[in-house]
Formats: structure tokens, C-alpha cells, sequence
């Protein structure tokens, strides 16, 4: 569902009018813009564990759950 489009259903063996599909194809590049932005910034923002469990699974090849969870910070814990 789009602000622009609103809830619509697409079928697809029915082409869409231009005017509807530009609408449509903006919608969706905004979607994946915006959480590949998203993506973007979580990745950056726990960069640090991802290198700690990178190292860390390249030491020991695997990782216990609790081996993992003590690789994470605090506050990423929480959000488990």
C-alpha cells in the first residue's frame, strides 16, 4: 500500500494504464530506497559486532548461542 495508490490489487495478466504503473514503480523504488537506507545505517551502526563474530567464527569456525550473545553489546542483546 502506497499514499499515492492507496490499497490496490495488480493483475497480473492485465496490463496496467502508464499513468498507474509510473505510480506503481515509484511507489516500489521508494520502498527499496528507503530500507536499503535502513539496511545501510544497521549495518553501520553494529559494524563493531559484526567484525567481533567475523573474528570470531573465523577463530573457531562456529559459534554457541551464548558465544555469540556475549559478542554483542548490550543493548543489541535486548533487542532479541
Amino acid at each position: 500500500m502506497s499514499e499515492e495508490l492507496g490499497l490496490v490489487h495488480i493483475e497480473p495478466s492485465r496490463p496496467l494504464p502508464s499513468a498507474i504503473d509510473e505510480l506503481r514503480y515509484r511507489a516500489v523504488r521508494r520502498i527499496i530506497d528507503s530500507q536499503s537506507e535502513k539496511a545501510g545505517r544497521l549495518l553501520e551502526q553494529h559494524q563493531a559486532s559484526f567484525e567481533r563474530i567475523t573474528e570470531a567464527l573465523l577463530d573457531r569456525g562456529r559459534l554457541l548461542k551464548a558465544e555469540l550473545l556475549a559478542l554483542l553489546t548490550e543493548d543489541e542483546r535486548s533487542l532479541l
